[in-house]
């Protein structure tokens, strides 16, 4: 049985695909907030130690926030406001991935999935996308960081992904896209991964090429 560690399964998207994979007979470790803090040194290093030797096949860097009022949480006008987005949204997954190498190694699939956005490309900055710059630019710096992961590691495939304006806590209630729908489309794309997914690209969750 193939494993996937699912972070920020609390909701939304990452509740979805949480889904679908046990849907599909999948070992699935799905992990929320309460469960682990990405935005912690410590809480990853305890969540890598409860792994220690477990072979995961898929990791799923899911866990996100917003910098505005989508999810009624208006960060983005301090400074530990604007370091949190970048803590759990770049930060942590890529600190969360590079501790958990000697997993991915044990695994067969050696794959690491982070959620990107549409925003992190300079192409899709109109007025709204600069109001949420510091969520923009994490997810940039993300796509940065993922990349760098795998040129550090290439024997494990990273890739990136835009799951579409998702109705979530981010996306908001005029998102046209269901957390099921677009968590179909990444769970096809992973389990195709060979031929579906290209190494240190970002993609939507179609499988579209999105150019940076």
């Amino acid at each position: 049985m193939k494993t996937v560690l699912i972070i920020g399964a609390g909701g939304g998207l990452g509740k979805a695909l949480k889904d679908v994979f046990i849907k599909n007979g999948w070992e699935t470790i799905a992990l929320s907030h309460e469960d682990v803090d990405v935005a912690k040194q410590k809480s990853i290093e305890e969540l890598v130690k409860k792994l220690q030797g477990k072979p995961i096949d898929v990791l799923i860097n899911c866990a996100g926030v917003y910098d505005g009022p989508a999810d009624g949480d208006p960060t983005a006008t301090t400074i530990d406001g604007i370091a949190k987005v970048f803590q759990v949204n770049t930060i942590g997954a890529k600190i969360l991935a590079d501790l958990l190498v000697p997993n991915f190694l044990k695994g067969k699939e050696r794959l690491v999935v982070t959620i990107s956005s549409i925003m992190s490309i300079y192409s899709q900055l109109d007025e709204y996308a600069a109001k949420h710059w510091s969520y923009g630019a994490s997810k940039m710096a993300v796509n940065y960081a993922m990349i760098s992961f795998t040129k550090e590691h290439p024997e494990i495939k990273s890739v990136l992904i835009h799951p579409g304006w998702v109705k979530t806590k981010i996306g908001g209630k005029d998102a046209l896209i269901k957390p099921e729908e677009s968590a179909q489309g990444i769970y096809k794309l992973i389990i195709n991964h060979t031929s579906s997914l290209p190494n240190g690209k970002l993609i939507d969750y179609q499988g579209t090429l999105i150019e940076f």
